[in-house]
Formats: C-alpha cells, sequence, structure tokens
C-alpha cells in the first residue's frame, strides 16, 4: 500500500522541485518538509493549500486519486507548464455564477466580448 508520503515524493520528483523548495512554498523548514517525505508528521491543510498552488495534486496525495486524471503537465516553479490552484474573489465567484447561469447561446456572446476588451487592453498597454 502506497502512503501520503510516498505520493508527497512522488508529486515532488513530478514537478523537478526540491524538498529545499516544497518547504519553502509550503512556509515550514526543510527538516519539518522531510518529516513529511518520511512519514514521521503530516502537513496542514494551509501546507497543502500552499503546495497546490505550485501544481501539486493534493487529492492525489491524501488519497491516492488524481483530481485531473493524471493529465498533468510536468515542471517546476519556472515552468509555463505548472497547474496553479488559486483561490476566486468574491467579485471573480459573482461573474462565474452570473456565466454558469447563461445559456450557450449568451455564454458564447459573453466570451467573444470579454475576449476583445482583453485583446484590446493589451494592444492599448503595449
Amino acid at each position: 500500500m502506497q502512503h501520503f508520503y510516498d505520493r508527497l515524493i512522488e508529486e515532488r520528483k513530478r514537478l523537478a522541485l526540491t524538498q529545499d523548495q516544497m518547504a519553502l512554498q509550503a512556509e515550514v523548514s526543510k527538516r519539518t518538509y522531510c518529516n513529511y517525505e518520511a512519514g514521521d508528521s503530516a502537513p496542514t491543510a494551509i501546507q497543502l493549500a500552499l503546495l497546490a498552488l505550485v501544481g501539486v495534486d493534493v487529492q492525489y496525495v491524501i488519497n491516492g486519486s488524481r483530481l485531473y486524471g493524471g493529465n498533468y503537465p510536468t515542471g517546476g516553479l519556472n515552468s509555463n507548464h505548472v497547474v496553479r490552484q488559486e483561490l476566486l474573489s468574491e467579485r471573480e465567484l459573482a461573474l462565474l455564477d452570473d456565466f454558469r447561469a447563461l445559456g450557450d447561446k449568451e455564454k458564447d456572446a459573453a466570451e467573444t466580448m470579454l475576449h476583445a476588451v482583453a485583446k484590446h487592453q493589451v494592444k492599448k498597454k503595449a
């Protein structure tokens, strides 16, 4: 049976990160992080949430089931291919709720409009 600490090591290696980098991301000492990988202690929910920000599949670490079916890109802290999970602001959540309430045609129109405005902003800044 594979333990959480084996999966944590696997995730660190998948992301090409060192123990020092993982400790820094989890905001713990290297010794504390090494204790996680040794199975001597376990990360808290806060540490797991911080590790998720660099692409650690926390669900996989906890229960062995991949959140994205194992189709993760690999990378590291400097990779453009790291999966990031970030918290949405109240404003973003409200927009997402509104978007989900739309029909398919209205969603298409909203996407088109949003992409056009974003593209215009990029050109304006350049």
